[in-house]
């Protein structure tokens, strides 16, 4: 409990700077990394964090690669996604949370909160000019909400579970 509390307490740090800095000071990264990593080794035996870190950062570096072939296709000339498009911050904070999720329970996190975000983003620029959409702390605000909502109901974040029964 009291590491779901800092994990909790990390994220809204991390949303509160990229929101209002639009820039998270670089010590946060390596305390989300212990509080994430020892979080994980509390959720689940060494191998299967170690598991689901390499499966989780494989699904981060293909998404990654897999925005670089568009631009660099869109651009007819390779792009550095990181100049323009995506910031290291982001990166980091994708690679940290690696340990926070089994790989389904991952990509549908990935996939969810990047669909809210644009969503969120949309809405927002109906009323306001946005240049950036902050994407780390969007995502650290979602997984604060999923956070939440597992102290409150028995969901397992290392389990794929819940998705196997509903595909089946």
């Amino acid at each position: 409990m009291v590491l779901k509390l800092l994990f909790i307490s990390w994220l809204i740090v991390m949303t509160i700077q990229d929101f209002k800095y639009r820039a998270i000071v670089w010590y946060a990264f390596p305390i989300g990394f212990i509080i994430i990593a020892s979080y994980g080794l509390n959720q689940s035996d060494y191998g299967q964090l170690y598991r689901n870190i390499l499966i989780n950062a494989g699904f981060v570096t293909f998404q990654l690669a897999m925005v670089t072939v568009y631009y660099t296709l869109k651009n007819k000339k390779f792009t550095n996604i990181f100049k323009k498009h995506i910031g290291i911050g982001d990166l980091l904070f994708l690679m940290l949370i690696t340990p926070a999720f089994s790989p389904g329970n991952f990509i549908v996190f990935i996939m969810l909160s990047n669909f809210i975000t644009l969503l969120s983003a949309f809405i927002f620029i109906l009323f306001r000019e946005l240049k950036q959409i902050p994407l780390a702390g969007a995502m650290a605000s979602i997984l604060f909400f999923v956070l939440i909502v597992s102290l409150f109901f028995d969901f397992d974040l290392y389990s794929d579970q819940w998705i196997l029964n509903w595909l089946a």
